[in-house]
């Protein structure tokens, strides 16, 4: 009786556990769900980094309206193709404080005399595009070897998503809010592309494209230098302090005059008011 007992508790113990074949069948259902979930979860990644991108952009928007507001509708310095890294008065140094951000000047001192990290893809960073990773250019001599771009006086690496349009003083001086024609339509600052690749192929300012791609390692940017990382397309703020989502090739689709009055102005000296 005891032997059919221990037996008997043997034979439950064999019945409760899994075969090999079942663990394969469970293997195979989770390697399915999760296939069936990733392109989800990845549509549902970039959406967030979209979001949080849009929400880099609103913040440079505030700290535009603050000085704005602090310096008789005064816009601050928009700085040179090859920016002064120590000027004080230009917008990378003088709008971060104003939303508690450090001036960019003062991250590049950190990451060269102290070893601190200088804002890069993936960081969270009122300068960094949460889409981006590393530089790109046109040119070994953009970038270094730690994913930086570098330029200005003295000549420094630099990773930044977001930069003031290069067009506001194209043919006419717009320094003040107030100057602005069209204040919900004229971009003031734009998410510059960090890597030559991300223009979709065959348009263009992509490889291969017509016309080329530009030199990326400058602290301003045009319609020729717009982000595509966000479904093809990237953040403007304007001049109202509004935020928008615009797709690359509606941005590219003129070459001729790329404002499009009353809803993108890049260049408002020569745009056509509706």
């Amino acid at each position: 009786m005891i032997g059919e007992r221990r037996s008997g508790r043997g034979g439950e113990r064999a019945r409760g556990a899994f075969t090999l074949i079942e663990l394969l069948v469970v293997v195979a259902v989770i390697a399915i769900l999760i296939a069936i979930m990733m392109p989800s979860l990845a549509r549902a990644k970039a959406m967030a980094q979209k979001t949080r991108c849009a929400t880099n952009l609103r913040s440079w928007g505030v700290a535009i309206q603050v000085y704005a507001n602090q310096f008789e509708n005064r816009f601050p310095n928009d700085g040179a193709d090859s920016p002064v890294w120590g000027d004080t008065s230009a917008w990378f140094n003088a709008l971060p404080p104003l939303v508690n951000a450090k001036a960019y000047v003062d991250l590049q001192k950190d990451y060269l005399t102290k070893n601190i990290k200088l804002p890069l893809g993936g960081n969270n960073s009122i300068f960094v595009c949460p889409a981006s990773s590393t530089a790109m250019g046109n040119a070994a001599s953009e970038t270094d070897a730690n994913g930086y771009f570098k330029t200005g006086t003295p000549s420094s690496p630099f990773f930044v998503c977001y930069v003031w349009n290069s067009k506001l003083n194209s043919t006419t001086a717009f320094f003040r809010m107030t100057s602005i024609p069209n204040p919900a339509s004229t971009a003031l600052m734009v998410e510059k592309r960090m890597q030559t690749s991300e223009p979709p192929r065959g348009t263009p300012f992509s490889i291969g494209g017509n016309p080329a791609p530009n030199s990326l390692n400058r602290m301003k940017a045009d319609a020729k230098r717009f982000a595509s990382r966000h479904e093809e397309g990237g953040n403007v703020v304007f001049a109202d302090g509004h935020v928008e989502f615009f797709g690359y090739r509606f941005v590219e689709q003129d070459q001729s005059n790329f404002n499009k009055p009353g809803v993108l102005v890049w260049d408002p000296g020569s745009a056509v008011t509706n």
